[in-house]
């Protein structure tokens, strides 16, 4: 199992992130489970990549810790009550896949590598 906070704990200790949180998408291709997506704010003039959040994750935390994609935005949105607004990340995130089918490919790739780190 993930656990969010501690996904979001790993990612926040990378150079560069300035706010992180983590949304679970249906691990449709692998039956039961999620898998842990990251959206990610940089720091004012970072220029930190996915690639290099997801290398920091991999050589820092457990597997089962890493997010299996880093997609970036200016914020989190948070609800009326100052929560984060997790249905507006995952719109966000499904917005793009629609788009750019290809993120799911990249998706799965990196769940099947951590999964195999297991």
């Amino acid at each position: 199992n993930n656990f969010p906070s501690a996904l979001e704990k790993d990612v926040a200790a990378c150079d560069g992130v300035e706010n992180v949180a983590v949304i679970s998408i249906p691990g449709k291709r692998y039956g039961n489970g999620d898998i842990p997506v990251a959206a990610v704010v940089r720091k004012p003039d970072s220029t930190v990549s996915a690639d290099q959040i997801l290398t920091y994750c991999m050589e820092n935390s457990p597997a089962r810790e890493m997010p299996c994609y880093v997609f970036f935005v200016d914020q989190i949105p948070l609800t009326n009550i100052g929560k984060v607004d997790f249905l507006s990340l995952e719109k966000q995130f499904h917005d793009m896949t629609v788009s750019n089918p290809e993120i799911m490919d990249k998706v799965y790739s990196y769940y099947e590598k951590t999964m195999a780190m297991n």
